[in-house]
This record gives structure tokens, sequence and C-alpha cells, in this order.
């Protein structure tokens, strides 16, 4: 069960770290100049990203094997490259979480000018009234061209006597009907465009909030919905090179505790041995040599020698 833990984490981290690189690479992609120059700084921006990841399990060996210096000088740069990460995964998510906000405020103000047109065509449409098609006014018109009166009158530019009068009021009639019938006839098309289009900006998030968890915090803080959604932005960025920088340190960091453990346990039986080892050991007294009385003895010559004991005869 340990052992599915630790794999569980250990994924976890390595997600984590692959999200926090690819938020620090995609981000730097867009303060090149060129390609070329974009692509030198996401690398070396995900260089950091590996160090930065790698340096607290590189810190904890080094704090196991007391190296002061290495422990110092890895804090300092840990320190360094979270900010250089935190940085640009602050950037990644304000300008990602920017464009959808305005992406959705863009729609809804798309949606607020078709709905407003959309408004005042029906309106526009209502008081022209229901008009006859077109293309039966204009047969009409036609019609009336064919009239004596049309030609008496000069196309009813000079109409003389009451009959022609007549003649032209119900021609100029016809005539602002066949208007009012053509311009019907595009609020109708242009109305079926509209409605159209508010359904589609509808389905596309238009007319909702532009960003609903910000909202939320904003509506439970009591904060204003600008700060709210930089507070979001800080969190999301934070936590992601939190977890990208201590993952695989908190996923492996229970084999250190393992191997303390040993290495005491290791200490304590050469520190037995060593023991063992300094027990004086018992020195013996030296026996006390016989000595055997000197006593003078004569020789075949004549002389006196000293007789040891160790002669025979």
């Amino acid at each position: 069960m340990r052992n599915a833990v630790s794999a569980l984490a250990l994924g976890a981290a390595l997600c984590l770290m692959g999200a926090s690189g690819l938020m620090n690479f995609l981000f730097w992609l867009t303060q090149g100049q060129t390609e070329r120059e974009a692509n030198i700084l996401g690398s070396v921006s995900v260089a950091f990203d590996i160090f930065k990841s790698v340096l607290p399990v590189c810190i904890a060996w080094a704090w196991a094997q007391q190296k002061r210096a290495y422990v110092l000088a890895g804090c300092v740069l840990f320190v360094l490259f979270f900010a250089f990460s935190f940085l640009s995964a602050l950037g990644f998510a304000a300008g990602n979480r920017g464009f959808v906000s305005g992406g959705r405020e863009s729609l809804g103000l798309r949606l607020d000018a078709a709905s407003s047109e959309l408004t005042n065509a029906r309106l526009r449409l209502k008081d022209l009234n229901r008009q006859r098609p077109p293309s039966v006014i204009e047969a009409e018109i036609k019609e009336l061209q064919q009239d004596r009166f049309w030609k008496g009158s000069q196309s009813c530019a000079n109409p003389s006597g009451g009959d022609a009068r007549d003649f032209c009021k119900g021609y100029f009639a016809k005539r602002t009907e066949l208007v009012a019938a053509v311009e019907a006839e595009r609020l109708t098309k242009r109305i079926a465009e509209l409605a159209a289009e508010v359904q589609t900006l509808k389905s596309q998030g238009a007319g909702e909030d532009k960003d609903p968890q910000a909202r939320m915090l904003a509506v439970i803080s009591g904060l204003a919905p600008d700060t709210a959604q930089k507070i979001l932005i800080v969190s999301f960025a934070f936590l992601v090179e939190l977890g990208a920088a201590f993952g695989l340190f908190l996923a492996t960091g229970h084999s250190f505790g393992e191997r303390g453990s040993k290495q005491k346990q290791l200490a304590g039986n050469t520190e037995g041995q060593v023991h063992v080892a300094q027990v004086p050991e018992r020195r013996l007294l030296p026996l006390p040599v016989v000595v055997a009385p000197l006593r003078l003895k004569r020789c075949e010559g004549g002389g006196l020698i000293v007789d040891d004991g160790s002669s025979k005869g």
C-alpha cells in the first residue's frame, strides 16, 4: 500500500513538474523577438524549472551528509529558481485567464449589440404593419404606368384635372407601399439573421459572467471582481510551482528517514565493535626466574672455575 501511494504521489509530482515546465516554456516563447530567441528562452526556463524541482532532494541529501556549504548554496539557488518559475507561471496564467475573460467580455458586447438591433428591427417591422410582397406591388405599378393618365400627366409630373390627380395620388401611394414592403422584407431577413447570431453567441457563452469563479469569490469575500480575479491567478500559479518544487521531495521523502535510521543502526554497531576492540588486554605477570647458586669447581689442570650447574658430572 505504501509503495502504491508513493507511486501515485510521484506520478502527481511529475505531472506538476511537466505542467510547470510547459507553462514557463509557453510564456517565454512569447518574449523572444525571433523564433530562435524564443526557443532559447523557453529552453532555459525549462532547465531552471527542472533545477528547482530537483534541488530540494539534493539539499536533503547534503543535509544528511552535513555538507553545510552545499545546503546554503542550494537554498539560495532554489529561492532564485522558484521566484523565476513563479513569475513565469504567473505571466502565463494571467495572459491565459485574461484572454478567456476578454473573449467572454467581447462575446457579451456582441450579444448586447445584436440583441439591441434585433429589438429595434422588430419594433420597426411592427410599425410597418403587414405589407404585401414587393413583387405584387411592382406589378401593379407597371400596370398603372400603362394607363392613359400616366402619359397624359407626363409620368405624374404635371397632372391636370381631378381624375389625373387621383390617378397620380394612387400611383404615389403604390410607390410608398413598395418602399415599405421592401423595407419590411429587408427587416424580416435581418431579424432572422440577428436571431441566429444571438443563439450562436449564447451557445458560445455570451451573456454569462466573464469570470464566474472570480465573481463567486467576490460575492463570498466581498472583494471587487478584478481583485478576486487577480487573487485566483496568483494562487493558481503559486500552487502549481509549489507542487512542482516540492512534489518530488515529498513523494520520495520517506526514504530519507529509512536511510537515516539505517545509518544510525550501522553507527551503533560500529561503536559496539570499537568498545570491544578498546577493552584492555590482561597482562600476564612474568614468571620468576630460578637462578641456580654459583660454586667454584677445580678443573683438571688444578685451576678453579665457576660452576653454574649447567655442566654435567
